[in-house]
C-alpha cells in the first residue's frame, strides 16, 4: 500500500465529539462498494457521525483492492490500520482473491472499521470484533461500545447488532 496517498481528513476517526467522515472508496468492486456503504449506514446509528462519498485524500478512510504482498494468505479477507499507530492514514485494504459473498462484505467492514474507530480483537464469538466470523447474528457487545465510549460519542447504551438482510 506504499503507493497509495494518505487520507488528509483522517484524524476525523480520533474526534471524540460528531465525526464528519469522508469515505473515498477506490475499487471498482461494485459489490464491495455496496456492502461498505452498507456498514457505514451502520457505524453512522451507533455513533455520532455522519459519513459521505469523496473521491479524493481530502478523505478520512480509503477502500482500496489490496496488493498481493498485503495478503500472504488468502484466507485473510482485509487489513485496516489501526487508530492509535503513527502511520494512520485511513486506508482499509481488501483482498482481491478472497471471495466473499454480500453479508460477508458488510460484517468485514464493520469490523475493519471498528479497529479505524478504536476497537481491538474481542474474545467474545458473537462480537463483530471478535478475530473470525463471528457467531450470527453479529453486534457490538458491552465491551465494544464501552470502548467505543473512550474514544466516541455512542448514541445507544444497548448492544448494536448489526442487521442481516434475512434474519
Amino acid at each position: 500500500m506504499a503507493q497509495l496517498r494518505p487520507c488528509s481528513q483522517s484524524g476525523e476517526l480520533s474526534k471524540r465529539g460528531h465525526m464528519e467522515i469522508g469515505v473515498w472508496i477506490n475499487t471498482s468492486n461494485v459489490a464491495l462498494a455496496a456492502g461498505f456503504r452498507h456498514a457505514m449506514d451502520f457505524w453512522a446509528s451507533v455513533l455520532d457521525m455522519r459519513w459521505h462519498e469523496v473521491d479524493t485524500t481530502r478523505c478520512s478512510i480509503q477502500v482500496v483492492d489490496g496488493s498481493p504482498s498485503l495478503f500472504r494468505n488468502d484466507t485473510v479477507a482485509a487489513r485496516s490500520q489501526l487508530l492509535d499507530r503513527t502511520l494512520f492514514h485511513g486506508w482499509i485494504a481488501f483482498n482481491p482473491k478472497c471471495r466473499l459473498s454480500g453479508i460477508d462484505i458488510y460484517l468485514t467492514a464493520i469490523h475493519e472499521v471498528g479497529h479505524m474507530l478504536g476497537l481491538q480483537h474481542n474474545p467474545n464469538p458473537k462480537s463483530i470484533m471478535y478475530f473470525l466470523n463471528p457467531e450470527d447474528p453479529p453486534l457490538l457487545d458491552e465491551t465494544d461500545l464501552a470502548s467505543l465510549a473512550r474514544w466516541h460519542k455512542v448514541r445507544t447504551s444497548s448492544a448494536a447488532q448489526a442487521w442481516i438482510p434475512g434474519h
